[in-house]
């Protein structure tokens, strides 16, 4: 006899709609400041800023330069990289695609 499941419990499953929410906690909890340069090249690029936010809490690689991080992700399919700083607060400096 197979068991039915609920579209709720499936959602409650799916590990990208947990990934969403414990993102949207996070970001409750952290400060995010975008530069000019930032916002202007996230609405160029397409990029969403919850993908930018998913990138720093969610990273698959992060490394350290100067005073500058780099969080990258894999999202969708494409990898994207974000530039920022971290202080008080994480503040974006730019965020763009990668081959």
């Amino acid at each position: 006899m197979l068991c039915k499941i609920s579209p709720i419990a499936r959602n409650i499953f799916n590990f990208g709609w947990l990934t969403h929410i414990l993102s949207v906690a996070l970001k409750t909890l952290v400060n995010f400041i975008y530069t000019y340069h930032a916002i202007r090249q996230l609405r160029e690029r397409k990029i969403e800023k919850i993908w930018v936010e998913e990138t720093i809490h969610f990273p698959d690689i992060t490394f350290k330069e100067t005073n500058r991080c780099y969080a990258i992700k894999k999202l969708n399919g494409y990898t994207l990289k974000v530039v920022y700083l971290k202080e008080k607060y994480i503040k974006i400096i730019t965020a763009y695609f990668i081959k």
